[in-house]
């Protein structure tokens, strides 16, 4: 089936006729920020505030041994909540861009869809590490052939293979894009059905996914200089507060959180809730709908973005 360059806008389109599904998605993000975030107030500040004003001496293993321990259960609840956070919202989007079914809030839900959706992630993660150990091994095997030639060339098999094994795993990760998609509007683990799919279409799907990029990346940049541009305003209020702490001999963390907290609670907001539902409308958004193009499933009746 013919595939249109146009797939690459379909985050805009999900924007424009669903805008409060994409706020009900920032509210996900905002939920699994206070969670995962929150999880390092009670766990790690303790040590991080013994360990800062210790800083004048000589370091304490006891001490950065207890903040490593107290950073573990933290970074593990937030690589938890946001791996299912993503997942509930990236099966949202493929709903809003398969379906024309009521959204309720947000066509969010958390069921088979969205464990099946992480376990395609688990695989398509440890397809990409057996990929990387045969370019290791590849690598090793072009540098050892390059050095018996001449020691000065051994150079030349790492770059090689860098450049080789760049260039393969981008036409692996276009051909299998459609895999998350696919398995899910299949409701089933269906590893190579998005080979099938993107036969012939790599260099349009590599174009699309490209402009994707480009536009999720300017979303990024126009948010994160609002942000930056009220923050600097904000620690220009506070001058005063930063001046009696750099002034002091030995700075209070308690202090320092007390100012930065609320800036970085505030740029954590403002991302959750705006930048990364549209950033993901976009990225996820793109192979869906190209997904909806290229299968049989779905008939192409959404009308055009432009």
């Amino acid at each position: 089936m013919k595939l249109d360059i146009e797939f690459a806008f379909e985050g805009f389109r999900i924007l424009r006729k669903r805008p409060w599904a994409v706020a009900a998605w920032g509210v996900v993000f905002l939920l699994a920020n206070l969670i995962g975030f929150g999880s390092f107030v009670p766990l790690a500040l303790p040590a991080l505030i013994q360990l800062f004003n210790s800083s004048g001496s000589a370091p304490d293993p006891a001490v950065i041994a207890s903040l490593i321990a107290g950073l573990i259960l933290p970074y593990i609840v937030l690589f938890i909540v946001m791996i299912l956070a993503g997942a509930v919202v990236s099966c949202a989007v493929f709903r809003a861009a398969l379906t024309d079914e009521k959204p309720g809030f947000g066509y969010l839900r958390l069921g088979g869809d969205e464990f099946r959706l992480i376990l395609v992630h688990i695989i398509f993660s440890l397809m990409f590490v057996g990929f990387y150990l045969v370019c290791a091994i590849v690598g090793g095997i072009l540098t050892f052939a390059f050095s018996q030639i001449d020691e000065d060339l051994a150079g030349l098999g790492v770059g090689l293979t860098i450049l080789l094994g760049l260039g393969v795993m981008i036409w692996l990760m276009v051909r299998l894009s459609l895999f998350s998609v696919q398995s899910f509007d299949e409701k089933r683990i269906n590893l190579f059905g998005s080979w099938k799919l993107t036969k012939g279409k790599a260099w349009t799907l590599f174009g699309g996914y490209l402009l994707a990029g480009i536009l999720a990346v300017v979303v990024e940049t126009i948010v994160m200089t609002v942000v930056w541009f009220v923050m600097a305003i904000v620690m220009f209020a506070n001058m005063g507060a930063w001046q009696s702490i750099g002034n002091s001999a030995t700075p209070d963390l308690t202090a320092i959180l007390w100012v930065v907290g609320p800036m970085l609670a505030g740029y954590i907001a403002v991302f959750s809730l705006v930048a990364w539902p549209i950033m993901t409308a976009i990225l996820v958004g793109a192979p869906a709908a190209a997904y909806r193009a290229l299968s049989d499933r779905h008939p192409n009746t959404v009308e055009k973005i432009f």
